[in-house]
């Protein structure tokens, strides 16, 4: 997923707007890059909003929007594997046993809710949950009797 940082403070384009924002990217510097962690998905120093502000804090209304894109945070994305095992056994001609196992997210791998890309919210830059279809290991095992 691709995701776009923003905030919500205050309107910095000064045209009575409401909602979120655009920031501003820093020059020579990459937003994907770096370690990734729940603590710190993108890297911090690449956005700002300080050019919207004056020395003191004040939102400063300059008519302008930040120049930070659309889509260009890479999200955490989501992985998964699942397998399935079956075996069957004939005793007679009529009786059959299937004998089946099935892992759901057979690694067990966390996958994550997307960061909270608001740089006016105290989570900034933070994941807090998991994926909202994640799934821990399930393992499934089972027989069936055909007769």
């Amino acid at each position: 997923m691709h995701l776009t940082p923003y905030q919500t403070s205050h309107c910095a384009s000064g045209t009575n707007c409401y909602g979120q924002e655009k920031v501003d990217l820093v020059s020579g510097q990459d937003v994907n890059a770096g370690i990734r962690s729940t603590e710190s998905w993108i890297n911090q120093s690449a956005v700002t909003n300080s050019n919207f502000f004056d020395a003191s804090g004040r939102p400063i209304f300059i008519g302008r929007f930040g120049n930070a894109g659309k889509g260009i945070i890479d999200g955490p994305g989501l992985v998964s594997l699942d397998a399935a095992l079956f075996k069957d056994f004939a005793f007679t001609e009529r009786w059959r046993v299937r004998l089946q196992s099935q892992v759901r997210n057979l690694p067990n791998h966390p996958n994550f809710a997307n960061p909270d890309m608001n740089l006016s919210s105290s989570n900034y830059n933070k994941i807090r949950a998991l994926a909202a279809n994640a799934n821990t290991r399930v393992i499934v095992v089972g027989a069936r009797i055909t007769f």
